[in-house]
């Protein structure tokens, strides 16, 4: 016998992103959805006339205007991405190579390495986002090798205006040449992440090569990523340790005032328990003397009467 469920089926959670390239010459932006395992949609893939003084050579100039202007371009289309992947002109990245003792912990891995970097620019250079990867070749017993990459700090603070302006969650922010790269190996090896997607759509992508990479981001966890994230994990970290320390501690307490909840019982109890017996061998001993005193009264009267 076959049973049908009244209750409602939960539908599966379906992503939706825009990937946006700031080029140097030209913008763009391709919208994706999908599934969680792959998108299966192009909701929209075009290059961007902007309006004049937004954007000048791949730097954003005016943040909070080029995310009103964005957001009121996606709500004309109908689209309603909920996180954006954003790509930076790749002349604007430095690589360095350094090299530190091995065994560090990752905030003082995070911390040399930033200090290395600024070191070796310019005095009059800006303070700078990194990210990394170890050097798995060079790596020894003693010493790990990083490539690390760094970008100017105002170009990423200002991208992630554009995205909060805009009503996005920024998720991504690298080089646009990684971009190209994922998009062209996905094409290259016919994978996953391309399979859902209808050949009509991919061809609306062709002008928009770097803006699809993007896209394709959300379903990649590898790559770039000039967003403080390794602060936020350690922050995370640190909240998930103190709140477990506060949480020990309090359950220590808790433990703590119910012992003695119980031993306040215990002893209240064995004091009743106490006086209840005082009280039994006052009332024995009273019964004894009137015993004895009648007993007295009663022989008297026997002997009197003989």
């Amino acid at each position: 016998m076959r049973w049908t469920s009244w209750l409602p089926r939960s539908r599966p959670h379906r992503l939706s992103v825009v990937g946006l390239d700031i080029g140097p010459q030209a913008c763009s932006w391709v919208v994706l959805s999908g599934s969680q395992s792959q998108p299966d949609r192009v909701c929209c893939a075009e290059r961007l006339q902007l309006p004049h003084g937004l954007v000048a050579q791949g730097e954003v100039v005016q943040s909070v205007a080029l995310g009103q202007w964005l957001r009121s371009q996606l709500d004309a289309g109908g689209y309603e991405p909920s996180e954006v992947f954003i790509g930076l002109d790749s002349a604007q990245v430095s690589h360095h190579m350094v090299t530190l003792a091995a065994g560090l912990s990752p905030a003082d891995v995070r911390f040399q390495l930033q200090a290395e970097v600024q070191a070796v620019l310019p005095p009059h250079a800006p303070e700078v986002c990194i990210d990394y990867a170890v050097d798995t070749t060079t790596a020894t017993m003693n010493e790990s090798t990083y490539c690390v990459q760094a970008v100017p700090r105002a170009q990423v603070d200002a991208l992630q205006r554009v995205a909060h302006t805009a009503g996005f969650k920024v998720r991504v922010i690298e080089p646009r040449q990684d971009a190209v790269r994922r998009k062209e190996q996905s094409q290259a090896e016919q994978c996953q992440a391309l399979a859902g997607l209808p050949i009509a759509s991919l061809a609306l992508t062709m002008q928009c090569e770097v803006a699809l990479g993007l896209a394709l981001r959300a379903w990649h966890e590898d790559g770039i990523n000039f967003l403080p994230r390794r602060d936020a994990s350690q922050d995370v970290l640190r909240r998930r340790c103190f709140w477990g320390v506060a949480l020990s501690a309090l359950g220590g307490a808790v433990l703590a005032a119910g012992f003695a909840v119980v031993m306040a019982s215990a002893t209240h109890a064995k004091q009743a328990h106490l006086a209840d017996a005082a009280s039994s061998s006052r009332a024995w001993s009273q019964a004894q003397r009137a015993h004895a005193h009648a007993k007295t009264i009663d022989e008297r009267r026997a002997a009197q009467a003989s």
